[in-house]
């Protein structure tokens, strides 16, 4: 039987990183050891274990089976700690209160909104803040902001405005559609018949994405939401611009169809919001650290 001791922990978090750095040698200078003291660590380890860890020779580095098994339980174990730190650090600096938020529909088809994600790791971090969460259009969003109803929001910026901060998330790409009863479904169509046909508008300008060519639409019919513009779509009567990942069903079904992606296509940040004018508390600014977007977040993949 194996019982884990603090030294075992030690050991661990050597291997782990050996593995991630993929040999001793870059292992001992991430770690600040000698490269003769990471080898006696490995050979504790596999001693302590009774598995064969790791191979390293002319062929280079490699793991074995059982140093797979390892790695991943020694993962867990580093991944434990750090939410035990984490919660401890939040205990103590008594992050307790309200956490007010507001996003914008139709969000979680997004396989790049991690926001779940982020409140779940602030949640384990601050476990005595109640989260509170409402679903507005992005109007109700940033009117939720301004009049402190919430104290972060987060919405797709179509446009910026001077009295909110805006921290960059993702990115996402919008595109227009018609449905299978449209005239144009199923047609290669011309810019021009983009131009005469009629368009389901969300309120912003098309313009600021669009160019020339946001200027050139018929824009006959407006709503403040994702969702209107979906049924709106869906009557067959009008063209529009919906996120690729809401669309994204209905396309497989075979009920919408993109247009033209090369020209009508574009892409916005998705942001979180908070005012401008009002100083964060504790609690909000621990929340905004853990948003930080990675460079896949922000890339157009």
């Amino acid at each position: 039987m194996f019982n884990l001791a603090i030294s075992d922990i030690r050991l661990l978090k050597v291997f782990h990183c050996v593995a991630a750095e993929k040999g001793f040698s870059p292992a001992a200078v991430k770690l600040g050891l000698s490269e003769a003291a990471v080898s006696r660590a490995m050979s504790d380890l596999e001693a302590r274990t009774g598995l064969r860890l790791c191979t390293r020779g002319r062929g280079g580095f490699t793991l074995e089976p059982d140093g797979e098994f390892v790695l991943q339980a020694a993962q867990r174990l580093m991944s434990a700690m750090d939410d035990v730190s984490e919660q401890l650090k939040g205990y103590r600096l008594g992050i307790k209160g309200e956490l007010r938020l507001a996003i914008t529909e139709s969000t979680l088809s997004d396989h790049k909104n991690r926001i779940s994600e982020h409140i779940a790791r602030y949640k384990s971090r601050a476990p005595d803040v109640r989260i509170e969460l409402i679903v507005l259009p992005p109007s109700g969003v940033r009117a939720a902001i301004r009049d402190g109803r919430a104290h972060v929001g987060f919405l797709p910026a179509h446009s910026r405005a001077d009295d909110l901060n805006y921290q960059d998330m993702h990115r996402e790409r919008m595109s227009l559609y018609c449905s299978q009863g449209h005239p144009l479904f199923g047609k290669t169509c011309s810019k021009e018949d983009i131009y005469a046909a009629e368009i389901a508008s969300p309120d912003y300008l098309l313009s600021d994405r669009l160019g020339i060519h946001g200027d050139r639409l018929r824009i006959v019919s407006r709503t403040n939401s994702i969702e209107g513009i979906g049924i709106l779509v869906m009557t067959g009567s009008y063209l529009g611009f919906l996120p690729d990942h809401f669309a994204l069903h209905w396309v497989q079904q075979g009920q919408l169809q993109e247009l033209m992606p090369k020209v009508f296509s574009y892409h916005i940040r998705f942001c979180a919001i908070t005012r401008a004018d009002r100083k964060d508390s504790r609690l909000i600014r621990s929340f905004l650290r853990e948003l930080s977007p990675t460079d896949d977040d922000l890339s157009d993949a």
